[in-house]
């Protein structure tokens, strides 16, 4: 059997500096986006085996949301076109 790591052995955590009121504007951004999108996720659990154009409407608005998400993470990161391409690759 042949055993890899996939996983980086540490996880980059950034840490929000709340005092800098930049750094605290961006997490404010991020938190009422992760919300706006829960909130949407809640509605669509009770309605997710039935089809129906309700279902359609709420999954057209998680997605732009989950997007802005990931690109407001990858700009906190400083991560390159290249390596987003490959996150997104992989999901």
């Amino acid at each position: 059997m042949n055993i890899t790591k996939t996983f980086p052995s540490e996880l980059l955590i950034f840490k929000i500096e709340f005092s800098d009121i930049v750094e605290k504007k961006k997490q404010d951004v991020v938190v009422a986006l992760i919300n706006k999108m829960l909130g949407q996720n809640n509605k669509i659990d009770p309605i997710s085996d039935v089809p129906c154009n309700k279902h359609d409407e709420l999954l057209k608005r998680i997605d732009p949301c989950n997007s802005e998400i990931d690109k407001l993470v990858y700009d906190l990161y400083e991560l390159i076109e290249q390596e987003r391409k490959i996150i997104q690759a992989n999901n």
